[in-house]
């Protein structure tokens, strides 16, 4: 149902058969149109991009906690998944269930890096931070190669948001810092804004925050 604000209501899979919608956060008389037909908004993505790769520091992380390999095991691919559960608000997971199956890592990936790396580029690296007990943190970083850009995932524990961002991130960007001159895109839930803030901290710019809007039928 396009208007001519240039919002638009779709089904999207894989929930129910409520009308949902996309717009800009940006976009007022969308958003406003959205809201005189009952529509409400859900948690949306924000996107992040820095040109080149930002300097960065190594910064120590709590003493509570590991950072080690992420394996290609059940077991760490059950703990990505509990991570990702807790740090999902429920409403989140009403609308897009989250499903194990996604967690695990395929072995292939081992083959993938070795072109990745004959090309030029960097290898894939997961990594994760636990607690004795648990995943608390998972960093995916995925260097840019063929012309790419590099790619960064964070998910953070609830518990430990607002203490594990800055560590990470500067991290991160370390590894990334051996091929400097590619840009980074970054895809971050609205419902995380201490990662948020620390991406802009470190010289990532905002470039659109997408909402996703449903009608309750």
């Amino acid at each position: 149902m396009p208007d001519d604000d240039g919002a638009s209501v779709t089904r999207m899979p894989p929930s129910g058969p409520e009308p949902r919608g996309q717009v800009r956060q940006d976009n007022g008389p969308a958003r406003r149109l959205y809201e005189k037909l009952n529509f409400k908004a859900i948690p949306g993505t924000v996107h992040l991009k820095t040109d080149v790769v930002p300097r960065a520091t190594q910064l120590s992380l709590p003493l509570a906690v590991d950072l080690r390999d992420r394996q290609l095991d059940m077991a760490d691919a059950k703990s990505a998944y509990d991570l990702a559960c807790a740090a999902t608000p429920l409403t989140v997971q009403k609308e897009w269930p989250i499903r194990q199956r996604h967690f695990r890592l395929n072995s292939s990936e081992h083959i993938n890096n070795l072109f990745r790396k004959l090309w030029g580029g960097g290898a894939t690296e997961h990594w994760v931070v636990e607690d004795g007990q648990r995943f608390v943190a998972i960093v995916h970083v995925q260097p840019g190669g063929w012309g790419k850009n590099h790619k960064i995932d964070l998910t953070v524990h609830p518990d430990w948001h607002g203490i594990l961002e800055q560590p990470l991130l500067n991290r991160t960007l370390l590894y990334l810092y051996q091929w400097p001159q590619r840009a980074i895109e970054v895809r971050h839930p609205t419902y995380h804004p201490e990662a948020i803030k620390a991406y802009k901290d470190l010289g990532f710019q905002e470039t659109q925050t997408l909402l996703w809007m449903k009608k309750e039928m």
